[in-house]
C-alpha cells in the first residue's frame, strides 16, 4: 500500500519476472504478524526459520509443484532475513537445497548504536520480547514510540515520532540488549550457499559502510559473497537499478554456474 512516506510498494520486487520464470513464490508472515506474539523484527534466527517453514509448507500444497530448490530474496529488513536464512538453513531445514541468497540493501548493524529511525523502536520491542532485554536509556517519549510499534507499521512509528520533540534516548543499552544486538549481525557464520548483495552508494537508511563491514565479515567467515555497488542509488532506487543483475544471478545459480565472489585483500 502506498502513502506519502512510502511511495513504493512494500511487496516482492520483480514478482512478475519470477512468475514468468515459473517460480513458486512464498512470502511469510513473520512471527507476531497476523498471529499471536510480539513481532520479532530483525531477530535473524526467527525470520530465517519463518521463511524456511513457509518454503516447507509450499511443498505440501497440492498442484503447486514446489520442489526442494530454494532461492532466498529480500530487501532491507528482508535482506537481513535472507542473510540469516543462508546461515540457518543447513541446521534447520537440511532437506531444502538452498541455491542462493540475494539481499538488496540489507539491514546489518541497525541498533548496535542508537539511531533515531523508526526501525529502532520496532527492534527494541522485538528484542525485549525475544531476549528479555531490559529497555534502558529510553526517555518517556522513546518508550511511547516502542509502545506505538505494537499497533502500527514502521511508517506509523515515523508519523508518530514527527509529532514529538524528543529526546527519545539518553542512556546506553542494557548488557543483555547489547548481546542480543550483536547476535543479530549477519555474516558472522559461514553460509554454504552463495550470496549476492546489492547496495546503493547514496543509501541513507542502510549506510554503504555497513555493507562494506558485512562484506569483510562474511569473507573472513568463508562465504562466497559478491557485493555490487550502484553509484548514486538510494535505498529505494537500487531496487530497479539492480534488477537485471539480480535476475541474471538467480538464473545462473539455478543453472548450476559458478557464483562470482569478492575476495579478501591480499
Amino acid at each position: 500500500e502506498r502513502s506519502e512516506t512510502a511511495p513504493i510498494d512494500y511487496g516482492i520486487p520483480y514478482l512478475n519476472d519470477f512468475l514468468k520464470r515459473g517460480f513458486v513464490i512464498v512470502a511469510t508472515d513473520y512471527y507476531g504478524l497476523g498471529g499471536p506474539g510480539v513481532h520479532q523484527y530483525l531477530v535473524g534466527a526467527t525470520s530465517a526459520r519463518n521463511g524456511l517453514d513457509i518454503a516447507r509448507a509450499a511443498r505440501n500444497l497440492p498442484d503447486v509443484g514446489a520442489g526442494s530448490e530454494v532461492i532466498t530474496f529480500g530487501w532491507s529488513q528482508g535482506g537481513h532475513a535472507a542473510l540469516f536464512t543462508a546461515e540457518e538453513q543447513p541446521g534447520y531445514a537440511g532437506e531444502l537445497n538452498h541455491r542462493g541468497a540475494v539481499a538488496i540493501a540489507p539491514g546489518t548493524t541497525a541498533g548496535i548504536e542508537y539511531v533515531n529511525i523508526p526501525h529502532i523502536y520496532l527492534t527494541m520491542r522485538a528484542y525485549e520480547s525475544a531476549y528479555y532485554a531490559p529497555l534502558t536509556g529510553l526517555t518517556s517519549q522513546g518508550r511511547a514510540l516502542v509502545d506505538k510499534a505494537a499497533d502500527v507499521s514502521v511508517t506509523g512509528v515515523f508519523q508518530e515520532s514527527a509529532k514529538l520533540s524528543g529526546p527519545f534516548f539518553t542512556g546506553i543499552w542494557d548488557p543483555t540488549m547489547q548481546k542480543a544486538l550483536a547476535m543479530n549481525v549477519p555474516g558472522q557464520r559461514k553460509s554454504p550457499t552463495p550470496i549476492l548483495v546489492t547496495q546503493g552508494t547514496k543509501d541513507d537508511v542502510v549506510l554503504p559502510e555497513w555493507t562494506g563491514q558485512l562484506l569483510s565479515r562474511a569473507l573472513k567467515a568463508g562465504d562466497l559473497i559478491k557485493v555490487s555497488w550502484y553509484d548514486g542509488a538510494t535505498h529505494r532506487s537500487v531496487i530497479e537499478a539492480a534488477k537485471p543483475e539480480i535476475l541474471s544471478w538467480i538464473d545462473d545459480r539455478l543453472a548450476g554456474k559458478p557464483a562470482p565472489t569478492d575476495t579478501l585483500p591480499q
